[in-house]
């Protein structure tokens, strides 16, 4: 029996921003209508004055999408409180909330909300209990002087699904418990994992499968790992009863663990709340049916490989194809196209792995001067390789530089040091608070943790992309080389609805072989039903479960525009005017760069259109977007 899981409905009627994990539990018990998701959107914490902004439009921008009756603001610092209070046209719709004692005046009694009784639970249990709340309509109260109840799983009798998720007693445990009222679920939670246990682990599955071993010892060594973690995470749960499992997780690959026994999905903890409002504001608003999709690969083609095989799948489909192959396949087309270009479906096959660079050491003096040492790994790219070439030496090439922390003050990088502000002190805002910055040693490594690319024919691809698909919400097929880790991150935050990726170094055999069946089946099965069966049916058994299946969406269903319709040039057209509103709509000295470049790369990709002979019919469809030349003429006159 196949279950499909359909958008829920979503509580519009008010929705809450805050980071403070006790109240975000609390003011969500109060509301639990069946099976609707009640939106919450965490507060932006960072220190340096064009993050705060960017974050605060961030949330402001999906508050305004969702239009909701009232906002929440939960106990927000004042400097936010005061950014987002700006930003609001009517000011009747805000309700400010400094602690739990006024939520029964501001809410409960404004409101009329009805509470069926009140029940106390101990913090360390508040995502469970809070599922048992919703569902009983009681109030939930968290207080430390409650003893421990162990209400671990909560089970659904009636649930087809089962969620599991990395307790941290944060505010990722809130949404995971929403998310499983909504959508009638059993929840688990698991320990947390640290990050150094997290790297071992993905570390011995690379090393295993890195090694000379036969097939068969590779796959009891991968046994011996999945008991380890077994033993860490084992409840007395009997998966299987379950048509489908999804993993809230940090980084530990849930389906390779269970051998993908039933079909297993996952979700990132560190956006839950924007991956689930993103999700609901592509679905609410429409977006249409894009019959385009974009195959990229480094290498050189014969008949019956791989990208041979996913092109003759895509055009019985009939979808456009945009393909870049080999000396086609550079570091700046695949950024323009994946970026600014509407389409459906991205398919990559390329080698992928993690770049060298250099370990550095660095003494610097916090905003209090106090001193500070930190170690972290440090990666730089050339973004834009074809200025190497360039005859004048005044040309300025765009470097871009990630970099990994690994110790501060000599005490190994954890979730810990992160939760407590760390992470938005030094990743984020370092250009504007260290001081008397001295770098002690930096010494050549070849092997940087977190830095996976795609690499392309010039140059490797670290994707940090602001947009996918025009805005859009894309499926991702990484069908490379280790696609995994930071390349997961940064495709799904960039806005991929489904990211497909391998654990290891994948044979082009059963490359081609998965990505075939896969194909063939995504119209007829939900996306993680297709991956599993695929996987499934790969003829070498130690090559099964490599692949893992990361969701970002309220759908499990991938929908196929009609064969009749292709909305491709529409949308790319309807883009470029939706973002050049946006441009004219800024003040003149806030003119956003970025924008501007990603519109004029749009504009680049219609002129390429217009003299694609493939496209004269559409073209001929949609005259009344432009004239000719006319309409490009004046895109450009806007943007200049």
């Amino acid at each position: 029996m196949r279950v499909i899981f359909m958008v829920s409905t979503i509580y519009t009627e008010v929705l809450l921003v805050t980071s403070d994990y006790s109240l975000w539990a609390e003011i969500s018990s109060l509301f639990n209508e069946k099976d609707t998701y009640f939106i919450i959107l965490e507060e932006p914490r960072y220190v340096a004055e064009e993050l705060v902004d960017n974050e605060v439009t961030r949330v402001t921008n999906i508050i305004a999408h969702i239009n909701p009756k009232y906002v929440i603001l939960g106990n927000l610092s004042s400097k936010i409180e005061a950014k987002i209070i700006d930003r609001f046209p009517s000011k009747d719709t805000l309700i400010n909330i400094k602690g739990r004692e006024e939520i029964e005046e501001k809410l409960i009694r404004s409101l009329n909300l009805e509470i069926r009784a009140t029940y106390y639970c101990n913090p360390r249990e508040l995502a469970l209990w809070l599922l048992y709340a919703k569902s009983n309509n009681y109030y939930l109260i968290p207080d430390k002087n409650e003893p421990i109840k162990f209400l671990n799983p909560y089970l659904n009798g009636s649930s087809k699904r089962l969620v599991w998720f990395e307790n941290n007693n944060d505010i990722e445990d809130i949404i995971a418990s929403n998310y499983s009222f909504a959508w009638d679920d059993s929840l688990l939670s698991i320990p947390a994992f640290t990050r150094q246990q997290v790297d071992n682990f993905n570390d011995r599955i690379r090393t295993i499968w890195n090694s000379k071993m036969i097939d068969k010892d590779k796959i009891d060594a991968f046994d011996k790992i999945r008991d380890q973690i077994n033993t860490w995470i084992c409840k007395d749960i009997i998966i299987n009863d379950y048509h489908h499992a999804l993993f809230v997780t940090d980084d530990i690959p849930y389906s390779f663990v269970f051998r993908n026994i039933i079909p297993i999905s996952h979700m990132h903890r560190n956006f839950l709340w924007l991956s689930l409002a993103n999700s609901y504001i592509h679905a609410r608003e429409i977006y249409p049916l894009i019959g385009n999709a974009i195959l990229f690969s480094t290498k050189n083609f014969s008949i019956w490989d791989e990208m041979d095989v996913v092109e003759r799948q895509l055009r019985k489909k009939k979808y456009q194809l945009q393909l870049l192959y080999w000396k086609n396949a550079t570091i700046s087309k695949f950024g323009e196209y994946a970026n600014v270009l509407p389409y459906s479906i991205l398919h990559i096959c390329s080698h992928g792995w993690n770049l060298e660079g250099n370990t550095i050491v660095e003494k610097f003096k916090d905003n209090l001067w106090i001193e500070h040492t930190i170690e972290y790994d440090e990666v730089k790219v050339i973004e834009k390789p074809e200025l190497l070439k360039s005859a004048d030496p005044n040309d300025m090439i765009d470097i871009f530089v990630f970099q990994s922390f690994v110790k501060y003050d000599w005490v190994i990088w954890e979730n810990n040091l992160k939760k407590e502000g760390f992470m938005d002190w030094i990743e984020n805002d370092k250009k504007n608070i260290w001081n008397d910055r001295i770098i002690l040693s930096k010494r050549p490594i070849n092997y940087i943790r977190y830095s996976e690319s795609v690499i392309c024919y010039d140059w490797p691809n670290l994707c940090s992309f602001h947009s996918l698909a025009s805005d859009g919400r894309p499926l991702v097929f990484n069908n490379s080389c280790s696609s995994f880790h930071t390349l997961s991150y940064k495709f799904s935050y960039a806005g991929a609805r489904w990211y497909i990726w391998t654990l290891w170094n994948i044979d082009e055999d059963v490359a081609k072989e998965v990505a075939e069946d896969f194909y063939q089946n995504i119209e007829n099965l939900p996306v993680y039903w297709a991956i599993r069966k695929a996987q499934k049916g790969i003829s070498k058994k130690a090559q099964q479960n490599i692949f893992v299946y990361f969701w970002t969406d309220l759908d499990s269903i991938f929908e196929i525009p009609p064969s009749e319709e292709n909305n491709y040039f529409h949308e790319l057209v309807r883009s470029i005017g939706r973002w050049l509103q946006y441009i004219n709509d800024c003040k003149e000295n806030k003119k956003p760069e970025r924008l501007i470049e990603e519109t004029q790369d749009r504009l680049k990709l219609l002129d390429m259109s217009l003299k694609s002979e493939s496209l004269t019919r559409m073209i001929k469809n949609h005259n009344k977007y432009f004239n000719n030349n006319l309409y490009l003429k004046l895109c450009n006159k806007q943007l200049n």
